[in-house]
């Protein structure tokens, strides 16, 4: 992990639950959920009424590939990364 990432992981882990949301709204890509803190946790909740629509899907398609060829890390890496 690059060091800029390793310091953006520690200050992570100092913030309150209502920073993180804050933080998380700010660099995640979704129209479709509502980031949450529940018993203590930090959770996604998507939204499963809402259509997504042709740009919603582009956004989802690109950070596929962005996942794949290896130019970010899929979520699931970064929340154990984090500690989430």
């Amino acid at each position: 992990m690059s060091l800029a990432i390793e310091k953006i992981a520690k200050e992570f882990a100092t913030l309150t639950p209502q920073e993180k949301i804050e933080f998380l709204k700010r660099v995640t890509v979704s129209n479709h959920g509502e980031w949450v803190e529940l018993n203590g946790k930090i959770l996604f909740i998507p939204y499963d009424d809402e259509p997504w629509t042709e740009e919603d899907e582009a956004d989802w398609q690109e950070g596929q590939t962005d996942i794949a060829e290896g130019r970010v890390k899929p979520w699931d890496q970064v929340k154990k990364e984090l500690g989430l």
